[in-house]
């Protein structure tokens, strides 16, 4: 197997595990930010995994953003989807505490892309 394909593979098998981008902010911090911020508008030069995208799209701020890594476009693009598409209760619940209501007892470390 030459370097390359070997290298593919392990990106592959890390991008199976989830979201996988080095730099995960917390979405409650960036809401936070923007809501401290005031701003209607936000620009992100480095969206990431989108953080900062999913809580412009949580607060109604208009966000603009750009990214260089394909990985890290399409996992941005898998998180907002998932915010833009949970229930009011669920938004309502996350806003007020933090948190999302889960089921989930795992051991705290990220398990998913979301």
């Amino acid at each position: 197997m030459t370097q390359a394909r070997s290298l593919e593979a392990q990106r592959a098998t890390e991008r199976a595990r989830g979201n996988v981008h080095p730099t995960v902010k917390s979405i409650a911090l960036m809401m936070h930010l923007v809501k401290l911020s005031g701003a209607k508008r936000i620009g992100d030069l480095c969206v990431g995994s989108g953080a900062t995208a999913i809580a412009c799209a949580l607060l109604g701020a208009e966000f603009v953003g750009a990214e260089l890594c394909p990985e890290a476009v399409a996992i941005a693009e898998a998180r907002l989807a998932f915010w833009r598409g949970i229930s009011p209760a669920m938004l309502d619940a996350f806003i007020s505490t933090g948190e999302l209501p889960t089921t989930n007892q795992g051991n705290g470390r990220q398990i998913s892309l979301f």
